[in-house]
């Protein structure tokens, strides 16, 4: 195996060949094949808006509006299907000498990578365009028995910067570079490496997919975030009839494009989504192209893009180029898909010029490249003399348009850095403003921290305070209980009370009446009629007498009750009134009706009681209201025999 880094080269004719007649146009050759509904879309009960017809190649949009192109792939198309209707005439003509290109083209998720490589391993179904373009390309060769080289080379275009895949870590930088006398378009410093079996290329290939950039998309598992370009160069020799040795030079590019998305169903986000935006310009920017070419506009932008200089062979050039549009077949993608169809459909209309690559002689080719060197030496010794560089007028009017185009640019980035700038100073200012309010509001926060702190300690006192007058509550209830219960049970007895009062009341009533109404008959005859004879007894304040229990003969002769014939008495309204004894008592003479004889009665013995026995005390103690009781007890023990002696 050897390597070279070298740059890709394109054959020019020979002075010992006459000049080829011109190339005819070609078509652009369009391809489509839609994939099957993915399981994510078969969950969601997604529908299927694609109709493909290969046998007439046509695909019909549901609804919509039906396409013819050169080659339609259905949803169970295999990869043979494609590589034999497609890729294995493409392959055919690099061999012969021809420039062949063939890219995927489409959204996102919809097969391009699958397409191009899908399993890498010799001799799988689902190996993809690239393992078995270099199958073939091998075993014609072999099968040739010829003197062959083949050399490939992997590129990677991610956000407008190039990457060799093979080469990930070298130093040189990546320059698109235009060869003015050959024609063309090559990547200096690219590394091509000599691969002398298939089981090499593979090889490469598998170094070159885990070097590529993919990333993790709503869309797709694993999608490819980067265009890459494939290239296999094929040298070989045949001699000719004078038998001199012919060198044949012939190139395929296998490229995968990398998908055109929306950005908010992939859901990509920051990064991933200035990647995306990346992606779809170079993509629009292709489609630009694709118009212009179609359009026959004068002026087709392929420096606006690096992928576009990169296909700048392919599209409208000297190459022979086939694209293969993979679509999705459910109603969620189905604006998408009308964008891809419409692409597609339009650069069946872009004409390339095939030319195929001039076979030279030993030493015609020798020729060339001592001439090349002569140029080198020359440019050489100017350098070194300071006298300058010899240029061709194209490449120096090529550079000086670059050097325009440039400077515009230039002067449009200044303004835009200008304004970048100023958009910079409104937010630094705007950002040291929240700053500011920030710091305001960190303040403001520790603040009401400190009064939630104090409070949060308030309210713990007031908790403290709450449940120790919550218990001194409850005692008080306790005792209100009590009183209450207390008070019910002394209503009850009041009630009690004043019922006996009112029954005894009525009762003493009774008895006084009763007395007033006995007659001096009767007195006389319960031995009652001597009382007004004796002389009374001295009533000592305070003083008591013993009660004992004698005859009765005793109490007529001791009874406290005889008193003069007359003598004043005192009502219980204060009115005094001389009075006679009738029958031992002799009633006031204001005394008009029942019920104030029984209120005097009352007094008389009230007033007795308070001076000569015990129960007066107690009387004295509470009232008047209990006299007319006191009468009635005292009566009734002097009926029964009880007696009061005089202490003295």
């Amino acid at each position: 195996m050897t390597e070279d880094s070298g740059e890709n080269r394109r054959m020019s004719s020979s002075s010992n060949h006459e000049d080829p007649p011109p190339p005819m146009p070609t078509n652009v050759q369009v391809a489509v094949r839609c994939r099957p509904l993915n399981s994510r879309e078969k969950a969601a009960g997604r529908g299927a808006v694609v109709q493909c017809k290969p046998h007439s190649n046509e695909l019909a949009v549901v609804k919509r509006k039906t396409y013819t192109f050169d080659r339609v792939f259905g949803q169970y198309s295999t990869q043979k299907d494609v590589f034999t209707s497609v890729v294995r005439p493409a392959v055919d003509e690099a061999l012969a000498g021809y420039n062949c290109t063939v890219f995927a083209y489409g959204q996102t998720g919809t097969g391009k990578t699958y397409t191009m490589q899908g399993d890498l391993s010799p001799g799988s179904e689902t190996a993809g365009i690239i393992p078995r373009s270099v199958r073939c390309i091998f075993d014609a060769l072999e099968a040739r028995g010829e003197e062959f080289s083949v050399r490939v080379s992997f590129l990677q275009l991610y956000n407008e910067e190039l990457k060799d895949l093979l080469d990930p870590d070298t130093d040189k930088k990546l320059r698109l570079m235009e060869d003015v006398k050959r024609g063309g378009i090559y990547c200096m410093n690219l590394l091509e490496i000599t691969a002398t079996t298939a089981k090499h290329v593979y090889e490469l290939v598998n170094t070159g997919v885990k070097n590529r950039i993919t990333s993790e998309t709503l869309m797709n598992e694993n999608s490819s975030r980067s265009h890459s370009i494939f290239t296999i160069r094929i040298h070989s020799k045949e001699h000719n009839a004078a038998g001199e040795d012919l060198l044949r030079v012939g190139q395929l590019n296998l490229v995968d494009l990398a998908g055109s998305e929306c950005v908010g169903r992939s859901g990509a986000r920051n990064a991933r989504a200035r990647e995306a935006g990346t992606i779809n310009q170079s993509l629009l920017t292709l489609g630009r192209v694709i118009t212009a070419l179609v359009d026959n506009l004068p002026h087709v932008p392929y420096r606006d893009s690096k992928l576009t200089r990169l296909l700048q062979e392919s599209l409208g050039g000297r190459a022979k180029t086939t694209i293969i549009a993979t679509l999705a077949p459910c109603a969620d993608s189905l604006d998408e898909t009308l964008s891809t169809l419409e692409y597609a459909f339009r650069a069946k209309h872009i004409k390339n010029k095939p030319e195929l690559n001039q076979k030279m002689t030993k030493a015609g080719l020798l020729n060339d490249f001592g001439n090349e060197i002569e140029t080198l030496r020359a440019a050489l010794r100017a350098a070194r003399l300071k006298d300058g560089v010899y240029l061709p007028l194209e490449q120096f009017t090529d550079m000086q348009e670059r050097l325009a185009g440039q400077g515009a640019q230039l002067t449009e980035l200044e303004e835009m850095l200008k304004a970048r700038n100023s958009s910079c100073k409104e937010l630094e200012e705007a950002a040291e403003k929240h700053a500011n309010e920030v710091a305001a509001l960190a303040l403001e926060k520790q603040e009401v921290s400190n009064k939630l702190a104090a409070t949060e300690v308030e309210l713990m006192s007031t908790k403290e305070t709450l449940e120790k007058t919550s218990q001194e509550l409850r005692q008080v209830h306790a005792v209100l209980k009590a009183f209450q219960d207390n008070e019910e049970t002394l209503l009850a007895n009041g009630a009690t009370a004043a019922k006996l009062y009112i029954e005894s009341d009525k009762r003493a009533a009774q008895l006084v009446t009763k007395i007033v109404n006995t007659t001096p008959s009767k007195l006389k005859k319960a031995g009652l009629s001597g009382l007004h004879r004796k002389k009374p007894v001295v009533a000592h304040p305070h003083r008591s007498m013993k009660v004992s229990s004698v005859g009765a003969r005793k109490i007529i002769k001791t009874s406290a009750l005889a008193a003069p014939k007359r003598y004043r008495a005192k009502s219980p309204l204060g009115e005094t009134a001389n009075f006679r004894t009738n029958m031992g008592i002799a009633l006031p003479a204001f005394v008009t009706n029942k019920k104030e004889q029984g209120e005097v009665l009352s007094a008389f013995f009230y007033g007795y009681m308070c001076t000569q026995i015990p129960g007066g005390y107690f009387a004295a103690r509470f009232g008047a209201k209990i006299v007319l009781l006191t009468g009635v007890v005292v009566w009734t023990l002097f009926v029964r025999g009880y007696t009061l002696i005089n202490a003295d």
